[in-house]
């Protein structure tokens, strides 16, 4: 299986209305432009969302408007030149197939076919258990026989198969889940789309022995040993994603051990917009967090239905892959370090829409700690510190495991109800953590006070977590390092009057941060109250517990500013540690200047140098720390430490 490099992909929902598919495409034109951008690896559709094929097909439906082989040409042309090419298929939507064959879309659980907002392209959803399985099956077996692609791209996959059909109650009715319940649904939806996802992977075996495959929809962990890689789709100024959604999502993909991972962004603000270019810097920025948390990149594109106006768009391309191509050395071999570990549990939600993990990537992020984002499914072993977010479900055999972390010495954090066992209303860890459960917190809102020596700036007032969290009591032995405070009266409306401005009154000594060893605890949502607010309070207060439970993180940077990223790799082959510096404000690059750089070695390093601009670092050792002066950085660069 190959593992790209530098990929694009193309994007080709193309509506019924366009007479003039591919007319003024010259596919040899467009596979050299391809090559000159740099690009090693090419994503092409072979079927379209509105369920229209590109190709010379005797299964699917042809485009009115195609008069031409166009997937296979642009295949042959790109493959002339050592591009991989993977086949694009759409394969939870079908708009025309779904047309043709009604009885083939999902029905929902209040019994519409359609969905309720027709503007979009999820108006019609397959049915994984309807005729369209096997039809979705023999494309890619004819795919794979006339053209053999080097791997199948299978979209809107498995998010969201909630069907109520008659074969899907009768199957669940088989298999012990109850229709009527959500849930249960939701269950099945995910049973029978990995199902498919194994069939489709044999399907395409049967042509392309080692094809790369990936399930765009379907969970990232439990395609595992189905797909072969991931593609970590994030635009950053779609309302979908969001600034804060690749450093959550990069940091949980890089710990799943795929061969490789890749970071799709795109050129445009959103996906249908052909219209538009981002900034080079933008994409850029995107692009050089992706490397520094290890995926390659892949930027997406929209062809114009006649293949006019694509210049302009690899011109783009092209600036934004020649800026990043002379840090190529610095990111090849590279292994991300994570002294750290964010673990949840996985449930309906996609966990990187949930504001507690949105929050607690970005205060990390700002913080500099290094650290991955795992379920309690992952290991364990390689972490300093365990954070167990709100929550998060534990088994006696999770409890097990987090105790013998402890006893090798290591740190764990629990957050809100992170190890409640919520049939006895105890925590699982209660020995370990120090509190009793008591129930819900009632404060609205809910203020913290720190007792002086945790932080002198944090006892001067109560200060507000802006989240919701529960009561607890601290078991004799246990550290309380700051309590709650309660309002005058909760945030409501009593039927006469609005309780809207609730100032602190009471310190109590019902524990808000306790520590018991090397275990901490936080009774509110630290995280989300981060992501809602962005207080400095609350990440003082984080910062603050973090420097009792890994007071020696693997990098410090003095005198940056909060929106600076300092990620951490090794270069073991080269004898080389990686410092990546990610400066940008969204799509802008921001200038920094006068920072310390404090490397956690013991080893005496050789050189010390920064990646774009050659500049020689002076490194000075002060205790467990390298410590070097940096030059101006603005938008990304890489400081280098060279050891013997």
């Amino acid at each position: 299986m190959i593992h790209p490099k530098y990929g694009l992909f193309y994007d080709f929902h193309t509506d019924v209305c366009c007479p003039d598919i591919g007319t003024e495409l010259d596919a040899e034109k467009f596979a050299q432009s391809v090559t000159e951008c740099g690009a090693d690896f090419l994503t092409i559709h072979a079927r379209c969302n509105q369920g229209f094929s590109y190709y010379d097909t005797g299964i699917g439906i042809r485009h009115p408007g195609l008069k031409r082989d166009l997937f296979g040409e642009i295949l042959y042309a790109c493959k002339k030149r050592g591009i991989a090419v993977s086949a694009y298929l759409n394969g939870g939507l079908s708009n025309e197939e779904g047309i043709e064959h009604p009885d083939w879309l999902q029905i929902s659980s209040d019994g519409h076919i359609y969905a309720e907002n027709k503007t979009s392209p999820y108006v019609r959803s397959m049915c994984f258990n309807s005729p369209y399985r096997e039809h979705l099956k023999a494309m890619i077996r004819e795919i794979g026989r006339k053209y053999h692609p080097d791997g199948f791209f299978i979209d809107c996959f498995g998010f969201s198969h909630n069907c109520v059909c008659p074969t899907c109650v009768r199957e669940m009715r088989s298999l012990g889940y109850d229709p009527m319940n959500l849930n249960d649904l939701r269950k099945f939806g995910k049973f029978i789309s990995l199902r498919l996802a194994r069939e489709i992977r044999e399907a395409a075996r049967e042509n392309v022995p080692e094809p790369l495959l990936y399930f765009n929809g379907l969970g990232y962990e439990e395609q595992k040993g189905i797909g072969t890689y991931i593609e970590c789709e994030c635009l950053p100024t779609s309302p979908t994603w969001s600034y804060d959604h690749l450093p959550l999502l990069g940091r949980h993909i890089r710990a799943l051990g795929y061969p490789f991972a890749m970071n799709m962004t795109a050129r445009f603000y959103d996906w249908g917009d052909f219209g538009s270019i981002r900034r080079t810097s933008g994409i850029r920025s995107d692009f050089f967090l992706g490397l520094a948390l290890g995926l390659r990149p892949n930027l997406g594109s929209h062809m114009h239905p006649s293949g006019r106006w694509e210049e302009r768009v690899f011109r783009c391309i092209r600036e934004v892959y020649s800026g990043i191509r002379p840090f190529e050395p610095y990111f090849s071999g590279a292994e991300p370090v994570a002294e750290a570990a964010v673990v949840f549990t996985k449930d309906h939600l996609y966990f990187s829409v949930k504001p507690e993990m949105r929050g607690v990537a970005k205060m990390l992020s700002e913080l500099q700690i290094q650290f991955d984002v795992i379920t309690p499914a992952s290991g364990f072993e390689k972490y300093e510190l365990l954070i167990f977010m709100k929550g998060c479900v534990f088994t006696e055999e999770t409890a097990e495991r987090v105790r013998r972390h402890l006893n090798a010495g290591k740190a764990v954090w629990f957050c809100v109800d992170a190890g409640l066992d919520s049939r006895k209303g105890t925590f699982i860890m209660e020995k370990e953590t120090g509190v009793q459960y008591r129930g819900a917190g009632d404060s609205r809102p809910a203020y913290f006070l720190t007792a002086p020596e945790f932080s002198e700036e944090l006892s001067s007032m109560p200060r507000t977590f802006h989240a919701e969290g529960v009561s607890v009591a601290a078991l004799e032995g246990t550290e309380v390092a700051g309590v709650l405070v309660r309002p005058y009266c909760n945030f409501d409306w009593d039927g006469l009057r609005m309780h809207y401005y609730n100032p602190p009154d009471r310190v109590t000594d019902e524990p808000a941060v306790t520590f018991r060893g090397k275990c901490a605890y936080c009774t509110h949502d630290l995280f989300g109250g981060y992501a809602a607010s962005g207080a400095a309070e609350l990440k003082e207060l984080g910062g603050a517990i973090l420097k009792r439970l890994l007071p020696f993180p693997a990098v410090r940077l003095k005198n940056a500013p909060s929106f600076v990223r300092a990620m951490v790799s090794g270069q073991s082959g080269a004898q080389r540690t990686l410092v990546y510096l990610h400066s940008f404000i969204k799509e802008e690059e921001a200038l920094f200047h006068g920072a310390t750089l404090c490397l956690r070695t013991e080893r005496t390093v050789q050189d010390a140098f920064m990646a774009g601009s050659g500049k020689k670092l002076a490194c000075r050792r002060n205790g467990a720390y390298l410590e070097a002066e940096l030059p101006d950085v603005s938008g990304f660069d890489v400081a280098v430490f060279s050891f013997a």
